[in-house]
């Protein structure tokens, strides 16, 4: 995604499922993507990551918390405190009970005008080499590119929506 990412002032990730593993264990690839796109974006670039709070793991446990206080503290504890180049970042929880009718597939939209969508999670780009096939539909026509970001407002407008805003260069507030 580098070259996309590399001539884009905002890059949008949506994915129910993004902060999951963050919340579960602390290690996730929010964090490792996060940072590839801060070495790669242009200067003062911005970074949208929409994802569900009240989510269930495996076995039926709340993942991320459904308070949106809650989310919200444990976010900013578990993301970097600062970032070089890019501008901004900004997560946008969904409400639970939003979260179950979002999209199932997943995508990033590049402000250059194209995107990818995959139907699994975002995890299996955390490596050089992808540990196994999926795949990924490249969309790039104003059409696709408007359903894209149609969902995309959905979630941003829907009642219940939590928006944490984290500035570069300084620690979160």
């Amino acid at each position: 995604f580098g070259p996309l990412a590399s001539v884009s002032k905002e890059i949008t990730i949506f994915d129910k499922y993004l902060v999951r593993r963050l919340f579960e264990t602390g290690d996730e690839h929010v964090t490792w993507m996060l940072k590839n796109l801060d070495q790669v974006a242009p200067e003062g670039a911005g970074v949208v990551l929409i994802a569900a709070r009240g989510t269930e793991g495996q076995y039926g446990q709340e993942t991320v918390p459904s308070d949106a206080r809650e989310a919200e503290r444990l976010l900013r504890e578990y993301l970097p405190d600062t970032w070089g180049r890019l501008g901004s970042v900004q997560v946008v929880f969904a409400e639970s009970t939003r979260a179950r009718h979002m999209h199932h597939d997943r995508h990033i939209r590049f402000s250059a005008g194209a995107a990818i969508e995959v139907p699994a999670g975002f995890d299996r780009l955390d490596q050089p080499r992808l540990r196994d096939s999926f795949g990924f539909t490249y969309r790039w026509s104003p059409a696709a590119l408007a359903e894209l970001e149609s969902r995309e407002q959905e979630v941003k407008r829907a009642r219940g929506t939590h928006i944490v805003r984290l500035k570069a260069g300084s620690r979160p507030s």
